[in-house]
């Protein structure tokens, strides 16, 4: 029987074609696919109308309830922080979700006795995981997503106290960025316990397939602009979920200033999420504004080799919800897109400002507007030194890449110290 790796995860998308982001999903997939000597099962939260089982990428899937009756079950998706924000009666299903999945994983680990449980973000699956793997003797491995990290630290006393317990235990932990990781290392103050930590941590991204996006040519360019019905404009490209810490409210100011000295340029804003009302709002009567919703597969591809210049205006959201490192911003660099970032947004990491790509200070919008019309006026020569530089930043973060790197940081280590 080959081992079992239990990978446990609060955003994974429910049927085919959701519009949640499914990084997640991708990661197991590219594991399957780069190391198939083990079996992966990926839990989730439940939420009413999605199978309980079902194999969704080739990764199979289980979903645990958490409240009774399911139609109840409203705290997992999209995402939990934003969904507290507007309904804080769900404060009450908090310490279910915690409970159901303890209990989950603990059913699953004694019946299937997982070579390792790994977890995606501190809360609540670094917590509920944490507690099971820890019973049963079993290896905990966890990925810090940002967020997770700046959530638990704003928790007086509690949140560092949970995050320092379960770090200790980790056998091994990854962050998806190097800032992110510095948010880790800031719950540990003495020498031995950042020793300790330093030991089992590594920086390491999720992954975007390169091999299905490529630059297009300055006439595949138009081509697809004119099938999109997007020609003769300029095209800045925004892909995401629509939440506060995407930023794209500062990104409506400063294209607005755009407009004003490009007329024919044009935003497409790409995603769905709790903001887009309200944001539809704010760029009511902007000629230059489109909101195309959620959009996946060839579409997307086609909407990132159309633009001309991709946007990532980042913020760290008032509750502290902030970027890791967004796998649109892997698929907009393999597209070979410039980039105009902040530098809330991870990019920075990856871009060197002026060379790969455009980074500025976040809810700046004169500065954002200055970026986008430097980018969507680069020299034939200037593009392509930036789409090469692109092109060449994406490739180190092909799912195949990826995938083995986490495989030999989380889960190689400890293949055999279960006995199947």
């Amino acid at each position: 029987m080959k081992p079992l790796v239990l990978v446990v995860a609060s955003t994974v998308p429910r049927r085919p074609g959701d519009a949640l982001p499914a990084f997640v999903l991708e990661q197991v997939a590219a594991l399957q696919a780069a190391h198939p000597e083990c079996d992966y099962l990926l839990l989730a939260p439940h939420e009413a109308g999605a199978a309980r089982e079902e194999v969704l990428a080739g990764v199979g899937i289980r979903r645990f309830r958490y409240c009774w009756p399911e139609t109840w079950q409203r705290l997992a998706y999209p995402a939990i922080l934003p969904n507290l924000r507007r309904h804080p009666w769900l404060w009450l299903q908090v310490p279910l979700l915690f409970a159901a999945e303890f209990a989950a994983v603990i059913a699953l680990s004694r019946s299937r006795r997982p070579a390792v449980i790994y977890s995606h973000w501190f809360a609540p699956q670094g917590i509920a995981c944490g507690a099971a793997a820890w019973l049963l003797g079993i290896p905990h491995v966890l990925t810090t997503h940002a967020a997770d990290a700046e959530v638990m630290r704003r928790l007086p006393l509690l949140g560092p106290a949970v995050v320092r317990g379960i770090a200790r235990r980790l056998a091994a932990v990854t962050a998806v960025s190097t800032r992110t990781a510095g948010k880790l290392r800031g719950f540990f103050a003495r020498p031995a316990d950042l020793a300790m930590l330093d030991s089992r941590l590594r920086v390491l991204p999720m992954g975007t397939d390169v091999s299905g996006l490529r630059p297009a040519t300055g006439p595949e360019r138009l081509a697809l602009q004119s099938s999109l019905g997007l020609a003769p404009r300029r095209t800045v490209l925004f892909l995401g979920r629509l939440t506060a810490k995407k930023g794209v409210d500062v990104l409506l100011q400063a294209f607005a200033l755009v407009t004003s000295r490009m007329p024919d340029a044009l935003l497409l804003i790409a995603g769905e999420g709790e903001e887009r009302a309200a944001l539809e709002r704010a760029a009511a009567g902007a000629s230059g504004v489109r909101f195309v919703g959620y959009v996946e597969g060839e579409r997307k591809r086609d909407l990132l080799r159309a633009a001309e210049v991709f946007v990532l205006p980042s913020v760290v959201a008032a509750d502290g919800d902030a970027e890791g490192l967004p796998v649109a911003l892997l698929e907009a660099l393999a597209a070979g897109l410039p980039c105009v970032a902040t530098d809330a947004s991870g990019a920075e990491e990856l871009l060197a400002d002026g060379v790969s790509g455009f980074i500025v200070p976040q809810r700046d919008p004169q500065a954002l507007a200055e970026a986008m019309l430097r980018a969507l006026t680069l020299g034939e020569a200037e593009r392509a030194a930036v789409t090469g530089a692109a092109r060449t930043i994406a490739e180190r973060c092909d799912w195949p890449a990826i995938a083995a790197a986490h495989f030999r940081h989380l889960i190689a280590p400890f293949l055999y110290r279960i006995a199947p």
